[in-house]
């Protein structure tokens, strides 16, 4: 199945064609894919064209300032006042930096799932199940096999079901220019912590690399679906 980024990249080659069909082979030119882009919203488009690396620079300040504001709403909602003299409106977007940075830029395959950005959920009824399995010495009894069939999926939280590698701790601060790195400056009181971050802020980073997250999948599908790629039910 081609994805929204391929056929956006298209848009840039006129002269190239995709192949794909619904009852049959169509032919999927540039006009095509151009025009199934015009239901999309602004922010949408803008997003597509980051992850694609064809962003002006002023289409990258208006994206993150759609995405700030989105942060900075959510994080006065929620009461909570930085410390070490950071405003509300420098740690919305240290935050905004951080999810945006770490969405574009992965670190690399996440360890926990491989990469699929699912991993087994263990419901409690299996888990029981396997406990019946083990005798009361923690043994496997005879003939008995520790193994899960068919289990059900869930998005892998090391990686919040990206299948990327998420970057530590100390390089989101760097990011967000929380910590100085500069190797001609002595030690300096970072503007904030890992711990910090992790206890108070980390949520809003979440909130916002979901965001960037569901936008994309509700492109992809907008176009899939109004290219004919896949059906709506």
């Amino acid at each position: 199945m081609a994805h929204s980024l391929e056929l956006i990249t298209r848009l840039n080659t006129k002269h190239q064609q995709y192949q794909m069909g619904r009852g049959g082979t169509t032919e999927l030119t540039w006009d095509a894919i151009a025009a199934a882009t015009c239901g999309l919203s602004r922010t949408h488009l803008l997003l597509l064209h980051m992850l694609r690396g064809g962003a002006t620079s002023d289409e990258r300040m208006e994206f993150r300032g759609w995405l700030n504001d989105l942060v900075l709403r959510k994080i006065q909602d929620g009461g909570k006042k930085p410390r070490r003299g950071l405003s509300i409106e420098e740690v919305a977007a240290g935050v905004t930096t951080i999810a945006l940075y770490s969405y574009l830029h992965a670190a690399g395959q996440c360890e926990f799932c491989g990469g699929d950005g699912l991993v087994a959920s263990l419901s409690a009824k299996k888990i029981e199940d396997l406990a019946k399995k083990l005798s009361s010495n923690g043994r496997l009894t005879k003939g008995s096999k520790f193994e899960i069939k068919n289990p059900d999926m869930e998005n892998c939280r090391h990686c919040r079901g990206t299948g990327v590698q998420p970057w530590p701790y100390r390089a989101r601060l760097q990011m967000a220019g929380w910590i100085n790195t500069a190797s001609n400056v002595g030690p300096v009181q970072p503007k904030m912590t890992e711990d910090n971050y992790r206890k108070n802020w980390g949520e809003y980073e979440n909130i916002a690399f979901s965001a960037i997250k569901l936008l994309e999948n509700q492109a992809e599908e907008w176009l899939l679906w109004h290219l004919g790629i896949i059906d709506d039910d």
